[in-house]
């Protein structure tokens, strides 16, 4: 009988499987109503209480234990962390998760000004890496064996929609032809930014 990671490791190489195997997406909008949160309150889960997070997503893994859930268990703060790195400034709603309520971008030249982010000091990102070892020590041992959650894990939105977030889509679609010189350095620095982030995650969760 193979564990939910092994049965996740074996699709991922179109492996035979003693079971059809499922691997449901689930993230904080289907956890933290099934942890019972109602809508109207989501910002419990959404918020920057890593505990609450931590408590919503046991209770939902523990139900699904036959199968391995992505991405499982980790610092769930929607786009919040990768934009608040690029000096945005986040709202957290009452009953929805974290957005950009204000981007540091109103005109063509302040891209200029955007820099490279470091995880270890910007934005929501230390809050995260914090995050990530409060839930390796409070997470039950073997459920991170049989489902392999924290164990080599980040995450991240990608560059494109990083550096959309931050200039604004409508702004970001069309300086790409009105400024593309801008736009690529508003790439370069998401890119770099994202990647910084994963390499910042693994230092505490270990080898990807």
């Amino acid at each position: 009988m193979l564990t939910p990671l092994e049965r996740f490791k074996t699709a991922a190489h179109l492996g035979e499987q003693d079971v059809v195997p499922a691997c449901p997406f689930l993230t904080g909008h289907f956890m933290s109503w099934f942890a019972g949160i109602d809508e109207a309150h989501a910002g419990l889960y959404w918020g920057e209480k890593y505990e609450t997070k931590l408590k919503c997503q046991l209770y939902t893994l523990n139900r699904f234990k036959e199968t391995k859930v992505w991405p499982g268990i980790y610092p769930d703060f929607g786009v919040a962390a990768e934009t608040s790195a690029l000096g945005c400034k986040i709202l957290f709603p009452e009953n929805a998760a974290p957005g950009v309520k204000e981007s540091p971008i109103k005109n063509p030249e302040d891209i200029e000004k955007l820099e490279v982010a470091d995880p270890k000091e910007d934005g929501l990102m230390p809050l995260v890496l914090e995050a990530y070892k409060y839930m390796i020590k409070n997470t039950p041992k073997d459920l991170m064996s049989t489902h392999g959650y924290l164990d080599g894990f980040a995450i991240s939105i990608g560059p494109t929609d990083l550096a959309g977030l931050v200039i604004g889509y409508d702004k970001y679609l069309v300086w790409q032809m009105d400024y593309p010189d801008l736009i690529h350095k508003a790439m370069r620095v998401a890119t770099e930014t994202v990647m910084n982030y994963i390499d910042a995650q693994l230092e505490i969760t270990g080898k990807p």
